[in-house]
């Protein structure tokens, strides 16, 4: 069988109208805001940024029926945005480093940032988003760096959006405030997330689980692949289960620092 992944030709309807599929055409599957769960293997979601035509070529990725290897590259680029998870920054005013498409007014750039729970870094970056970063943002933590990274792709507002790991570098807390705010935002059009984590997948309409081969193994919402008493749900459960015991662990770490502050006064 074939690994293909398709997307249809034209706008997203609200009701969700793009289509996921591995492996096989007969597994294709409807959706608005959709999580990808794997083991291994991510490459399937970042497949959709064109990054290689060479090494996609025996099995090509679909956008409309048409190879995106067919496609015009700058064109597919505003239709489809792949965000990764290492986040690259560049040295600049971070008001233009946000804007990667020239567009954005002030209040644009504002909600992005709130959406991406990152305005503290306007108050860490001297002059805001006027202020300058320097280079690869290292002024910044790797949670602020990763906010930035998700508010600038949020800006480029395309029809297709892939965030591998968008929240990997923020507390649970933050997670969920992030996840919340993208699930709104986004509404309408289609987002695919690359993700372990419980929080950001309870919000998003269909989860698709992979095996180690990067096929659909499952599929569902979180709450339904969490309830499967299967070998799937089994499989499902041991990788969102270890997400969920890292962030109990982040809890347990800051609820043992109050403790000691509070011991120490």
């Amino acid at each position: 069988m074939t690994d293909t992944t398709t997307f249809p030709v034209g706008p997203v309807a609200t009701s969700g109208d793009v289509r996921f599929a591995a492996a096989a055409p007969e597994l294709l599957r409807e959706f608005n805001a959709a999580g990808l769960v794997a083991a291994t293997d991510v490459h399937v979601a970042t497949r959709l940024g064109r990054l290689d035509d060479e090494a996609e070529a025996g099995t090509p990725v679909r956008l409309g029926g048409v190879p995106l290897a067919d496609l015009d590259k700058e064109a597919l680029r505003h239709r489809v945005v792949v965000s990764e998870a290492t986040p690259h920054l560049f040295s600049g005013v971070l008001g233009e480093a946000l804007d990667a498409r020239g567009r954005a007014t002030e209040a644009d750039l504002l909600a992005a940032m709130v959406t991406a729970d990152a305005h503290d870094v306007l108050d860490s970056v001297p002059g805001g988003l006027a202020g300058e970063l320097p280079e690869k943002g290292r002024s910044l933590s790797g949670g602020q760096r990763q906010r930035v990274a998700l508010a600038r792709a949020l800006l480029t507002e395309p029809e297709i959006l892939v965030l591998v790991e968008p929240t990997s570098a923020v507390d649970a807390h933050t997670e969920a405030r992030i996840a919340e705010r993208v699930a709104q935002v986004r509404r309408g059009r289609t987002t695919l997330v690359v993700t372990a984590s419980p929080l950001v997948l309870d919000h998003l309409d269909e989860v698709v689980l992979l095996d180690d081969d990067a096929t659909v193994a499952a599929s569902g919402t979180h709450a339904e692949l969490l309830a499967r008493r299967d070998a799937h749900g089994a499989a499902y459960r041991a990788v969102v289960g270890r997400s969920m015991a890292e962030d109990a662990d982040d809890e347990s770490d800051e609820l043992t620092d109050t403790d000691l502050e509070g011991a120490a006064r």
